[in-house]
């Protein structure tokens, strides 16, 4: 018997996947909590906004500090126990009549949008609250927030995945997620600063675009800062490169540079599964 296109495969698996997400507690819960965190980061913010600090422009920051700290993590332990050779039901899904690539992309696509879907709704309330609060002008830069952490989720998902399918084990999967997180989060912005510290100055800042887009976090933090124009929200890294993205041909590098986070590690995670037996 001819099996089914490859394309057809992987809409099956991305279904099953949708539908045993959707049907477990963990997704809608995301979806709640993050609703009722993002509302009251946005509202603590605005009323803690003084005369200098415009209140909107504290809100959004905030919130995009609440989207670089917490999605990341998130999209890193789901990625990482998604393709654990311990996990539930993997084995039979290598065992099914389909390439393995197309199984873990198919997983991998289905978490994505499953985890994609959460984050958006959790982000509702804050944005019908701000287009009443603030007119459709804001708005705008609102949803650019939610297409920074919707891509940021994908990224990280996939480098979650990726260390799922090197690791194997779903105990040191999460633990290298966790690892990883820390060294995007917080290692890396430290290390910039002593190497700007030590460092030639001249050399430093010829490189220093590419270092900033050697970190997702770091990319979608500039981007954010290029639309906000809210340069003493952007952390010590992203403020000083607001000059070197500006104009049209920045915004292309930097929407390129987080496509390739977004497709890189699947496909690195694709290229190791289809080496690897079961």
């Amino acid at each position: 018997m001819d099996l089914p296109p490859a394309w057809v495969q992987l809409a099956v698996v991305v279904g099953d996947e949708l539908r045993e997400a959707w049907r477990g507690r963990w997704l809608p819960a995301i979806a709640l909590v993050w609703a009722i965190v993002a509302f009251l980061a946005a509202r603590m913010a605005i009323q803690l906004a003084g005369s200098a600090v415009p209140a909107f422009e504290l809100a959004s920051a905030t919130l995009f500090d609440l989207v670089n700290l917490l999605v990341p993590l998130l999209a890193l332990v789901i990625g990482a126990t998604s393709l654990a050779s311990d996990g539930d039901g993997i084995e039979a899904l290598w065992l099914q009549p389909m390439s393995r690539g197309v199984a873990l992309l198919g997983r991998t696509l289905g978490q994505m949008l499953s985890l994609c879907g959460a984050i958006a709704l959790g982000f509702v309330p804050t944005f019908v609250w701000i287009g009443r609060s603030y007119g459709p002008e804001r708005v705008s830069l609102y949803g650019l927030l939610v297409l920074l952490a919707l891509a940021l989720s994908i990224a990280f998902l996939g480098l979650g995945a990726l260390l799922s399918t090197v690791l194997r084990g779903r105990v040191k999967a999460v633990g290298a997620a966790c690892a990883t997180w820390a060294t995007f989060g917080i290692l890396y912005d430290a290390a910039l600063l002593g190497l700007a510290a030590f460092a030639d100055g001249a050399w430093f800042h010829r490189g220093l675009a590419g270092f900033m887009l050697a970190n997702p976090l770091d990319t979608a933090r500039v981007a954010f800062l290029l639309a906000s124009g809210a340069r003493s929200f952007a952390g010590p890294a992203g403020a000083s490169l607001a000059h070197t993205f500006s104009g049209q041909g920045g915004a292309v590098l930097l929407a390129v540079g987080l496509v390739a986070w977004m497709i890189g590690p699947v496909g690195v995670a694709i290229a190791v599964r289809d080496r690897m037996d079961v």
